[in-house]
């Protein structure tokens, strides 16, 4: 009994003493890797670490990390002190990717956390160029919005307390293959300043181990969620900036929620409708959380959202959003023509006469060529028309147009040019009230 227990002792410090040398052969070894990593990137960064800690199986933590970019268009921009967090599913993930033992497949689950990620604006001087160009493009449009500036920029961010910029950042994914779901997180908390959690999940997902490129070519979107929490950054702005402004906070908000429409135009790109203005209005009062949802059909196709106006588009992309817990029951907007308001705030001169400049008028530019004649065609020779201009009228009263490409099934295939660039949309021939085609005007 004795020789026994004996023979077990021995046998587990024998255990002991092989997983303690296992363990620092390991820990030796990712170091050894990591170092190798961090000198290929000389060229690019300077980057040092002060602790790292191989917590088997699934985590590896890394912090006192510096990072100095070496590139001129940076300028003395330097991250310092930052804590990095990596945990995965599979215990033989992290080993084999940082022991370079292959590449592996990813594992369904993947964590990283980023700790006192700071950040000063004050260190890239193109942003601080590029600020400067927008205030005085926009200074000749409208009102500014603080003070003498369109922006919280650099030197704001220094005046409310926020230089540097102190955050704590979170990316990690899930994939199911049960379920060929895949889902994405994206989390942001600046320090006494606000947080953002951003959640997306994906349908029809089948492995992480192939080409994602092929997997997802056009994945279909089950939800995405921003969830916004306000700590007193807008109170800080709101007080701020009414100062600088020289107005009261109240006077300071009923200017910014009753600008005329071509300043919402210039600043967000759309045009608020009155339920949506209500809702700013509201944050600005009591800043406190945003949710936005959006929650499309799971046979919804994205590549066809331009083909719908777009003051449809949340109603069919199921979007919701809440202000302070209180739902904002419609979403009316209008997305803005910026060229047309931009004209519009700036009067066009009076041309000066011959008799001011001595120099004749040039003669007028030849009219416009008449705009084309459309005729009705049977639906049942549209083939006949391929690389025809096309109207689809079906029987709510939608139009559809474009340049018709051909057939898919009993579906019409129409390429539109929108947006800087193009696309094809498919538009069911089911029930069409009719069709007609452009031909040139004599």
């Amino acid at each position: 009994m004795k020789k026994l227990a004996k023979k077990a002792l021995i046998a587990g410090a024998v255990i002991g003493v092989g997983a303690f040398a296992l363990n620092e052969y390991l820990q030796s070894s990712v170091r050894s890797e990591l170092d190798k990593q961090i000198r290929k990137a000389a060229p690019f960064a300077h980057v040092q670490y002060q602790n790292f800690e191989l917590q088997l199986p699934d985590r590896i933590q890394i912090s006192g990390i510096r990072i100095i970019p070496k590139s001129p268009n940076i300028g003395n921009f330097s991250l310092d002190d930052l804590s990095i967090s990596i945990r995965d599913d599979d215990s033989l993930f992290l080993l084999k990717r940082l022991l370079g033992l292959g590449r592996g497949h990813a594992p369904d689950e993947l964590e990283v956390e980023i700790d006192n990620f700071s950040l000063s604006l004050e260190e890239f001087p193109q942003y601080k160029s590029m600020l400067i160009q927008l205030n005085q493009h926009l200074s000749r449009q409208m009102t500014p919005f603080c003070g003498d500036t369109h922006f919280i920029g650099p030197k704001q961010l220094k005046d409310l307390g926020y230089d540097p910029l102190v955050m704590d950042l979170n990316f990690n994914y899930s994939f199911n293959p049960w379920e060929e779901t895949l889902e994405l997180g994206f989390d942001a908390e600046l320090d006494n300043s606000n947080s953002t959690r951003t959640q997306i999940k994906l349908l029809n997902i089948p492995a992480l181990n192939q080409s994602l490129s092929a997997s997802m070519m056009r994945p279909s979107i089950e939800l995405i969620s921003i969830h916004y929490e306000d700590n007193g950054y807008t109170q800080k702005v709101n007080e701020y900036c009414a100062e600088k402004s020289q107005l009261s906070i109240e006077e300071f908000i009923t200017r910014e929620t009753s600008r005329p429409n071509k300043d919402y135009a210039m600043m967000w790109g759309f045009i608020p409708g009155d339920n949506l203005m209500q809702a700013y209005t509201q944050f600005m009062q009591e800043p406190q959380r945003v949710n936005l949802r959006v929650e499309p059909s799971p046979n919804f196709d994205w590549m066809t959202l331009p083909a719908y106006p777009p003051e449809k588009w949340p109603e069919t992309l199921n979007v919701t959003l809440t202000v302070n817990d209180e739902p904002v029951t419609s979403l009316d907007f209008e997305l803005a023509e910026l060229d047309q308001l931009l004209a519009a705030a700036e009067p066009t001169p009076p041309k000066p006469s011959v008799f001011e400049t001595g120099v004749p008028p040039k003669p007028e530019p030849p009219a416009a060529k008449p705009a084309p004649k459309y005729i009705q065609i049977d639906k049942r020779r549209i083939r006949e028309y391929e690389g025809m201009e096309m109207r689809i009228y079906s029987p709510s009263g939608k139009t559809r147009e474009g340049i018709f490409t051909g057939m898919s099934g009993n579906n019409a295939k129409l390429l539109q040019q929108k947006f800087g660039g193009s696309f094809e949309m498919s538009v069911s021939l089911f029930g069409v009230e009719k069709i007609e085609v452009a031909v040139p005007a004599k």
